[in-house]
């Protein structure tokens, strides 16, 4: 049974429907990666600078809770809209969750490695630009040590019509 390492839980104010997982043992700030490819998952893409999660927010605050497991943890699709996975390398002892401006959420990791990404996300389609009373878009990041260097993306779930006008269909 996999366990539960650490947790961080944050609201991260982001611009451009995005925010990032960085590597602040690589490099000083993320890097504007230019075109991104998030089309096979509608939720996540990897870029040079690390992976990028694309959001029904335009602008605004997004929930994010980062959490790291020494194995997978069991899937539970019951309460998200959209779920994905992917495998990053990493090269540091560390994430940080960028969204507009300075990072807002660190993540310790174990050291370099090779590690699968699964991205749930809700709230997805209340509109780019959220009035107040709209549900604020929520995203829980589930990182462990990968098995296999390198796996392809995996779409678990895709309920939003978010996920399927990032994935184009």
């Amino acid at each position: 049974m996999p366990t539960l390492l650490h947790e961080a839980t944050g609201r991260l104010f982001i611009s451009d429907n995005t925010f990032r997982l960085y590597d602040p043992d690589v490099m000083q700030h993320p890097q504007d990666d230019g075109d991104f490819d998030a089309t096979a998952t509608g939720l996540a893409a990897l870029t040079p600078s690390g992976p990028l999660i694309v959001c029904g927010t335009h602008l605004g605050q997004v929930e994010v809770t980062a959490q790291l497991w020494d194995g997978a943890p069991s899937l539970s699709t019951e309460s998200w809209q959209d779920i994905a996975e992917l495998t990053t390398p990493w090269s540091g002892h560390g994430l940080e969750i960028w969204g507009e401006g300075e990072p807002e959420i660190p993540l310790p990791l174990p050291g370099p490695g090779t590690y699968r990404l699964r991205v749930h996300a809700r709230h997805r389609d209340a509109g780019e630009d959220r009035d107040e009373g709209a549900p604020v878009e929520t995203v829980l990041l589930q990182l462990w040590p990968a098995q296999a260097a390198h796996g392809p993306p995996v779409l678990h779930k895709a309920d939003s019509t978010t996920g399927a006008l990032w994935r184009e269909e």
